[in-house]
């Protein structure tokens, strides 16, 4: 009897090292050895050019800007002349012309107004396409997450499948026991579900990109790679404080402009009244316009600084939020950096070498070498989740700096 079963037992032992081994190779391979697939690496550069070129959105804003431009040159006018044709005398017609000014000063405060609206109009172009450019690269910075965490449940998902497969042929000949074996078919369902996921997920953000940035993507297959994604993103910090001093200015000159319309205007016309061959220097008209509704000029006065003040509130909450922005961006982005040196995470989690060992000299049995596996899978998990948020912190700073 005792011989049967250490035959048996030898024939188990046997079995379980020859699966181990074929199964220790396939999680070798697996985890470290990646395959290059023949797709080039669009770059966020090409998405930024190709959303210049392409996008809607840009020649939306490109139209709005000239239209901005055109609306400044078009305040530079006079208003219209009023032309009459009147019989003083009763016995012809005469034709006469009124044309009105406001008061000299004004003009050469709307001169200036448009000159500062142009300015602005130019300032704050680019910093909507900057904008846009910045949700491009953080789009961009989530889809090559969403491709590499794709990459990375594809392949756990393989080795759990396989690690199901062994489990229950093991089950079937009693090497391993039914919790063993329905741990195992645990992990492989979720994380079967999770590669489910995480396919979707990568296939909705390479749409949003392909579509911010104007992608033919039956043309163009795109492939991204997050470690090699590198800052883009030009500092907003100088076109914000130009466009807020152009703001300011436009809305200082604005109170100006306001007071000028109450004080007197000029009036010049010409049409002759009198009869035929009185001298022309008679035909000539002028006069002034005078404010006689001072509470509307008063109105409007008040109304344009109450204006300059609420922007110049306004501008400052928004550099304190800016810069706030900046102090807890750099504050995050130390406390991952540390994070990063302290806590041992890699691509290649060292986890899988050591539970193979650690299985093959027989020290932990295979329920604590399927922990262990799963365990390598969180870990570069959350590897990926630290270096995915360090680039878009880094991107939100060099955007707001």
């Amino acid at each position: 009897m005792s011989i049967h079963h250490n035959w048996h037992t030898r024939v188990r032992i046997n079995a379980y090292r020859n699966w181990r081994w074929s199964f220790l190779a396939l999680v070798a391979g697996l985890f470290f050895v990646h395959s290059v697939a023949a797709q080039r690496v669009v770059s966020v550069d090409e998405c930024i050019a190709q959303m210049r070129e392409h996008s809607l959105y840009v020649k939306a804003e490109k139209s709005l800007l000239e239209a901005q431009k055109w609306e400044a040159v078009g305040m530079n006018g006079l208003p219209n002349p009023m032309l009459s044709m009147e019989s003083p005398t009763g016995q012809f017609m005469t034709l006469g012309v009124t044309q009105t000014f406001d008061f000299p000063m004004r003009y050469v405060l709307q001169h200036r107004q448009n000159k500062t609206m142009q300015s602005l109009a130019e300032v704050d172009f680019n910093l909507r396409l900057g904008q846009a450019e910045y949700q491009l690269e953080r789009m961009y910075i989530e889809t090559s997450y969403q491709l590499a965490y794709c990459k990375l449940t594809r392949d756990q998902d393989s080795v759990l499948h396989q690690l199901e497969q062994q489990c229950e042929e093991l089950f079937s000949k009693g090497i391993i026991g039914k919790l063993t074996r329905d741990m195992a078919v645990q992990k492989a369902n979720s994380m079967r579900i999770k590669r489910l996921l995480a396919e979707r997920e990568l296939a909705q953000s390479i749409g949003q990109l392909n579509r911010w940035s104007a992608w033919d993507t039956l043309s163009c297959p795109i492939a991204l790679d997050v470690w090699q994604y590198q800052d883009k993103t030009k500092g907003q910090g100088e076109l914000y404080l130009k466009s807020s001093s152009f703001q300011l200015e436009q809305s200082e000159r604005a109170v100006r402009m306001a007071k000028q319309q109450a004080l007197p205007g000029l009036m010049l016309g010409y049409m002759n009244q009198g009869p035929r061959g009185n001298p022309a220097f008679y035909g000539f008209q002028v006069g002034v316009t005078v404010p006689v509704w001072w509470w509307s000029h008063r109105a409007k006065i008040k109304s344009s600084q109450q204006a300059y003040n609420a922007l110049n509130s306004r501008l400052q909450f928004e550099e304190q939020q800016r810069v706030s922005i900046i102090q807890s961006s750099t504050m995050q982005m130390q406390g991952l950096e540390q994070l990063s040196t302290e806590v041992a995470l890699g691509e290649k989690s060292a986890v899988v070498l050591d539970a193979s060992r650690l299985l093959e000299v027989g020290e932990i049995d295979f329920t604590a070498f399927v922990l262990l596996i799963d365990q390598s899978f969180m870990e570069r998990e959350q590897w990926l989740q630290l270096k995915k948020e360090m680039f878009l912190l880094r991107s939100t700073l060099n955007y707001y700096n």
